[in-house]
């Protein structure tokens, strides 16, 4: 049985077509809203498949996907897709991930990962799946079973990492992770645009000063937690090296965000977590 759910916080008119890229291959999907204001998504509201689960203000994406997972147990779901409200499926591609659950054995692995494009183009690859060590939360579907053996989505991070996380307490669990390079996800980062450098084409998260303070807060913070973090947060390490990189290059109130970057690090170094207060 696979299910799927969505973490809503003020969503646009493109949720309705998000959806609908994988909504006729799931049983059920579980919205769980984040947002502080009334939102308009009555379309949604009358799919046959829909339940809405409204949290009232903003608990974190941490909260909100606990609080997901812990209603897919109740029901005895056997599989369940996360996925971004700004996320969706290239063309018909998400019907692999149902043919890959119903063909191979499952029983070890933590998560199958969709393969991610952030510049709208589809990726090509030899490879159908290969095994990696890191999948964010969009596109991931998360084995209950296995879910249930570790701690889960940890609600301190609030956001930022939290996939992260859940797939260190997999691995550490002796599980695996799998990625589905058929299954192709267009995932948006936000307020993100394209840049070139030497002509190349990259992704500029342009992040708010706040969401700069909880990633290198979280990573830091979960850098720490793990057995093997040099190994598992190498290719964190670049990423964030990326990430400063096209800050200084790229981005506007440098400095504003670099004062949240540094506090994110300090905050981690004494355990204060949850959401930020100044």
């Amino acid at each position: 049985m696979l299910y799927a759910t969505v973490v809503l916080y003020n969503p646009n008119e493109d949720l309705y077509n998000n959806i609908m890229s994988y909504y006729n291959y799931v049983e059920k999907i579980i919205l769980i809203d984040n947002s502080e204001k009334e939102i308009n998504i009555e379309e949604i509201l009358m799919l046959e498949k829909i339940q809405y689960i409204k949290l009232g203000k903003n608990m974190g994406i941490a909260y909100a996907l606990k609080k997901a997972m812990d209603e897919a147990i109740s029901l005895n779901v056997d599989f369940i897709l996360t996925m971004d409200q700004d996320s969706k499926y290239f063309e018909d591609s998400f019907k692999y991930i149902p043919k890959f659950l119903k063909e191979n054995d499952m029983s070890n692995i933590g998560i199958l990962s969709s393969v991610i494009s952030l510049l709208d183009k589809k990726k090509c690859t030899s490879n159908k799946y290969e095994q990696v060590d890191i999948a964010i939360t969009s596109g991931s579907v998360i084995n209950v079973q296995l879910y249930k053996s570790i701690n889960g989505f940890d609600s301190d991070l609030f956001i930022d990492c939290v996939d992260f996380d859940l797939c260190r307490q997999f691995i550490e669990n002796g599980n695996i992770i799998i990625q589905l390079n058929e299954a192709i996800l267009l995932h948006e980062l936000g307020d993100s645009k394209k840049r070139k450098i030497f002509n190349k084409e990259i992704i500029v998260s342009r992040h708010s000063p706040i969401r700069y303070y909880y990633y290198f807060r979280n990573f830091y913070f979960c850098k720490r937690k793990t057995k093997f973090s040099k190994k598992y947060f190498k290719n964190m390490h670049k990423d964030t090296w990326k990430m400063l990189f096209k800050l200084f290059m790229y981005e506007d109130n440098k400095f504003k965000k670099l004062k949240m970057i540094l506090k994110g690090r300090k905050d981690a170094k004494i355990n204060k977590l949850g959401k930020y207060n100044d």
